[in-house]
This record gives structure tokens, sequence and C-alpha cells, in this order.
């Protein structure tokens, strides 16, 4: 979660499973309809697989804004 007045981010591990397990469908159903319209058929059993792939993917193109939200929110810890 990305908060751009502070220009920190940070992670809920507290999501609940139910939500997750919606957005990880919607993120599926996206990557089936667009690997469709490229003449590519996915497996519905793997679809995790599938939204991880992707995930993993978008989280290394944005490594480095992703490790400075980070060090913003490290620094921002260590202020009284």
């Amino acid at each position: 979660m990305i908060d751009i007045e502070k220009n920190s981010t940070q992670q809920n591990y507290f999501y609940p499973y139910e939500l997750f397990s919606f957005y990880a469908l919607q993120i599926f159903l996206l990557i089936k309809n667009e690997a469709a319209r490229l003449g590519v058929k996915l497996d519905q059993k793997y679809r995790f697989v599938y939204v991880d792939a992707f995930l993993t993917f978008i989280a290394e193109k944005n490594k480095n804004t992703i490790d400075y939200l980070s060090s913003q929110c490290k620094e921002d810890a260590y202020v009284l």
C-alpha cells in the first residue's frame, strides 16, 4: 500500500484471505483474457502460479521505487 502524502509504502499482513483470493482471481482473469487474445490457453488449476509470476514481474520492474519507499518507512520509524 502506497501513501503518496508520506512518500512511503507498507505491507498489510492481516489482509483477509477472502479479499486476497478475490483480487487474485480478478488478476488471473485479466491475465487469462490477455493470454486468450494472444492465442495462449492457460490452465485454471495454475491460476495462483500465474498471478504470483505476474506480481513478481511487476515487483521486479518497480524494484527501485519499492526499495526507495521501503527505506522511507524505515527512516520514519526512527523519528520520535
